[in-house]
């Protein structure tokens, strides 16, 4: 007898349970209520020497331009890609004592290809 009622018990507490997230589920959402959280973008970073990639090690450094205090990022290859938030940057490749800069944005979800000519 007292094993039905556990059971009895269990089986109202599920349905109790499963009643309030139908509840949940089915409550409209205000626009105020939970933040939209933007998905980063892919950029992908390739330097050039006459049109082909440079196959030699570019150190790019890329900065966020909305936020100061933001760390840049260091990379040592002739070619990156890096999940970045959405914004706007710049990026500065440097090889063989030259010095190359390219602003761009990014939005959500979308893929950047930044070529940036070393010659």
């Amino acid at each position: 007898m007292l094993g039905t009622i556990r059971y009895v018990a269990r089986c109202q507490w599920l349905k109790v349970c499963v009643g309030l997230i139908a509840l949940t589920l089915m409550l409209p959402v205000q626009a105020g209520d939970i933040g939209v959280m933007e998905e980063d973008g892919l950029v992908r970073l390739v330097a050039t020497l006459r049109n082909n990639p440079a196959f030699t090690n570019v150190v790019w450094r890329v900065y966020r331009l909305d936020n100061a205090k933001a760390t840049p990022v260091t990379i040592s290859r002739h070619m990156a890609t890096l999940k970045l938030k959405p914004g706007d940057y710049k990026a500065v490749a440097f090889l063989n004592n030259k010095e190359r800069s390219q602003s761009f944005s990014v939005k959500p979800n979308t893929k950047e290809n930044i070529v940036v000519p070393m010659d």
